[in-house]
């Protein structure tokens, strides 16, 4: 049976999604940080969330400025994979999410893990989402190191994909080794995220940690100009950027560009970036819309008016004249639906093509557990291929996406020759969801062998020498 028999034959709409208008849900104060009461609510097509701090007040903020996007993401509630973890790491205390480690309340397993290698830095950026360079150094040994990778060993069934970040990761002397390390243990997945300041004087770098097991480099490109970079990053970088992404071609890496966007400052840049990307091959780009934690220019920080995720498609399709539009993305089920929305779109250094065009997505993405039946020979090939693909574990570019990529495609256009795009919107302590974190799939190993949601880590946890210990 042909991919075009199978299309043909299932044509299924996802189930309506249960309202969510009036949730309720927990937060966080952002001024105490107290665990409080929120609701979710719609107003004027917008969501909001409201809530109240016995000591600092009311806050309202924005969650998403489209109603219709966010109602229709919970079409892509899927449940969590809880059957992949082996072990917690932590007591359930009733006193989440103060109390991570992950425990056996969180409903999903890990997905892709940060290895942070040191909280220093070879830039002071302006936008720095876990403050580099402040407080104490922490920059953890090799066996510490060693430490957090034995973590996910003990408590997923399979090794998670990796992400080795700082910091600067680059700054490490020993970053070779840790690769190593954690290729020798059994980590197959390995991304490596960079500034690209060093891998852009030392070229060769890339080719040895690729000799050790290296699979991706994930390199920030906030724009295509230096004016930009002088008020994402502080000083000018464009050059050296793409010095460092034409090294990880060079390097036979796969390859992921990503931008924080900030409002006014270069959300006119998403059409640019995807063009740059387009051209040279490039295997991701990744959008974060600003989350404010860690270090950010005050004048930034509108939680009221903030950009989300749908603002975000918009603008995909606006600046790329419709050849990808809001209707190719669609919600990542893991981790929440809220967090995440991507498409796959096949690349010919001219033009890209969404995957939608050749395949509802939607018809097969197995959020009911009642995969797609065609025909004697069945349909679950592509739900399992579609799975894997809708997944915070699949790195743009690498094998295990190529192969499922190839599985749906095998006769329309080139596997190898696919672009991803991401927007992923991450948590701060006005926009903080308890629910979501509950779902998150992307954890930060601890040397106090603990994997913890990384919003929840961002905003409770990092650089805290003690946490609140109660609700309100």
């Amino acid at each position: 049976m042909t991919l075009e028999t199978v299309i043909s034959r299932t044509q299924k709409a996802p189930a309506k999604p249960e309202t969510h208008s009036g949730r309720l849900t927990t937060s966080i104060c952002p001024t105490c940080k107290m665990i409080i009461p929120a609701t979710v609510y719609y107003s004027n097509g917008k969501v909001l969330m409201q809530k109240d701090c016995s000591k600092h007040g009311r806050t309202i903020a924005l969650i998403s400025s489209d109603s219709k996007l966010y109602e229709d993401s919970f079409s892509y509630n899927l449940p969590g994979k809880l059957h992949l973890v082996k072990n917690y790491s932590s007591e359930y205390t009733g006193n989440c999410p103060l109390d991570c480690g992950i425990c056996s309340e969180h409903l999903q397993h890990t997905c892709a893990a940060l290895v942070e290698t040191t909280n220093r830095c070879n830039l002071d950026c302006p936008v720095c989402y876990m403050d580099a360079n402040a407080g104490p150094e922490k920059t953890p040994s090799l066996e510490q190191i060693r430490g957090m990778l034995e973590l996910l060993l003990r408590s997923e069934v399979s090794p998670p994909s990796i992400n080795v970040t700082g910091g600067e990761p680059t700054t490490r002397r020993d970053l070779r080794e840790i690769i190593k390390m954690a290729h020798s243990m059994g980590f197959n997945d390995i991304t490596l995220s960079t500034n690209g300041i060093v891998v852009s004087k030392r070229p060769q770098l890339l080719d040895e940690l690729a000799s050790e097991g290296l699979t991706e480099v994930a390199i920030s490109l906030d724009g295509l100009n230096d004016e930009i970079f002088l008020k994402t990053r502080g000083v000018p970088l464009f050059d050296t950027k793409v010095k460092a992404i034409d090294t990880a071609i060079n390097a036979g890496l796969s390859i992921t560009v990503s931008a924080t966007l900030v409002p006014g400052v270069n959300v006119d840049q998403i059409g640019g970036i995807i063009e740059f990307a387009k051209k040279r091959h490039i295997d991701g780009v990744n959008f974060a819309p600003i989350a404010f934690v860690g270090r950010y220019p005050k004048e930034f920080l509108n939680a009221s008016q903030r950009l989300t995720i749908p603002d975000v498609l918009r603008e995909i399709e606006l600046q790329t004249k419709g050849e990808i539009s809001v209707q190719d993305f669609i919600p990542v089920p893991c981790p929440d639906n809220r967090c995440s929305t991507m498409t796959y779109a096949f690349n010919d250094g001219r033009t890209l093509f969404p995957i939608t065009d050749y395949l509802d997505v939607k018809a097969y993405l197995d959020v009911y557990g009642d995969k797609v039946t065609c025909g004697p020979e069945g349909c679950d090939w592509i739900s399992q291929a579609i799975d894997k693909l809708w997944s915070m574990s699949a790195i743009p570019g690498s094998q295990r996406v190529i192969k499922n990529i190839d599985v749906l495609s095998p006769k329309l256009r080139p596997a190898k020759d696919v672009m991803t795009i991401q927007i992923h919107a991450f948590q701060d302590v006005w926009n903080f969801d308890t629910e979501r974190i509950k779902k998150c799939c992307i954890h930060v190993a601890t040397q106090e062998d603990k994997l913890i949601p990384f919003c929840a880590y961002n905003n409770l946890y990092r650089g805290k020498q003690q946490l609140p210990t109660m609700k309100e």
